[in-house]
């Protein structure tokens, strides 16, 4: 088993009648894996819960590919029942292209493990519907 560091991008970005935006950027996958939109500006109950690592077992497979949004990583299994947010292959495609846009538009990368990348003041973005 090998792990991914997960590195968090709390407040890093603004997301119109949505709410704050924080993503997981995974080391392996080098994209967006994963997200939390929360309403307040007070991140500390959500870096206590956040994934910090994903796991990739010896039979070639990732612990958090069903999960994962970034459909750009060959060890992705996610579809549209896997979140409950989600309507269809479609609209799961929508979110990796937001995801990925703000990706590339704030350069995200991973840091060392166990770093979370706090933004104050978040940039807002008026996306495609997802």
């Amino acid at each position: 088993m090998t792990e991914y560091t997960i590195t968090w991008h709390v407040r890093v970005a603004k997301i119109r009648y949505k709410g704050l935006l924080s993503l997981g950027f995974c080391e392996y996958g080098d994209g967006v894996a994963f997200m939390a939109v929360h309403r307040t500006s007070d991140s500390e109950a959500l870096k206590i819960m956040m994934i910090h690592s994903v796991e990739h077992y010896d039979d070639g497979t990732c612990g958090d590919g069903d999960h994962c949004l970034n459909l750009a990583c060959p060890k992705n299994r996610a579809s549209a029942k896997n979140f409950n947010w989600i309507k269809s292959r479609r609209h799961l495609e929508c979110a990796h292209r937001n995801l990925e846009h703000i990706r590339k538009d704030m350069e995200l990368t991973v840091k060392e493990r166990d770093v979370v990348a706090e933004y104050k003041q978040p940039k807002v973005y008026s996306l495609k519907k997802w």
